[in-house]
């Protein structure tokens, strides 16, 4: 793949060094955020979280990825991992967990032909225009590396994920990005289920 040249990109390099470091402070504000509630709503964040569980089960939880991946949504996906955590589905997360990750992904790729078959429409426009203008140039340019932060970093995947179709980034190329969601849903789950651990370790740094 020739993408794995613009590595030595100065542009691409900054680019990576924003994100990533966003990316992290947003785990530990993440884990910071879940260790105050847990010390707090412990039980009734149990109790919600085995409703959810017993009422939606990990299909309905997955749907709720799907849709937060595939639009722009105030609901982030992290928030369903961390109900998974809090429950018996926890016990199994080894296989939900990659679930949810693969559902993710599949929600980028119907993102991508969203972006294919809808690129000309005006009002399609209008929204990458309101929404991208920040991601935009990049993703012209560094379209493979821009969807990787996207699937691993706070960076809105969905919005890569249309782009980077509105932009005829190659499907192949693509799908290789967008199978880092995967791995990254395992990393973020295990940061809030250790949040505990990760809010006593800053307090006793701080």
């Amino acid at each position: 793949m020739t993408e794995w040249k613009d590595l030595d990109d100065p542009e691409l390099k900054k680019l990576f060094r924003k994100h990533i470091i966003r990316g992290l402070a947003f785990l530990i504000v993440l884990a910071i955020l879940i260790f105050i509630l847990a010390l707090s709503l412990e039980p009734q964040i149990r109790t919600f979280s085995e409703w959810l569980n017993i009422h939606f089960g990990i299909w309905g939880l997955g749907a709720v990825v799907f849709i937060a991946d595939l639009i722009i949504s105030p609901v982030p996906p992290d928030a369903i991992l961390f109900f998974i955590s809090k429950s018996s589905m926890h016990e199994q997360w080894f296989i939900l967990v990659p679930i949810l990750g693969i559902v993710s992904t599949g929600a980028g790729i119907c993102g991508w032909f969203i972006g294919r078959r809808l690129q000309h429409i005006s009002y399609v426009k209008r929204f990458i225009n309101y929404f991208g203008d920040e991601h935009r140039a990049s993703i012209k340019r560094f379209g493979f590396w821009m969807v990787i932060l996207g699937a691993l970093t706070p960076l809105p995947f969905s919005l890569t994920c249309w782009l980077a179709g509105i932009f005829k980034l190659p499907f192949k190329t693509f799908i290789v990005a967008c199978l880092f969601r995967i791995p990254r849903f395992v990393v973020y789950y295990w940061a809030i289920f250790y949040s505990g651990e990760i809010g006593s370790l800053l307090r006793s740094i701080l």
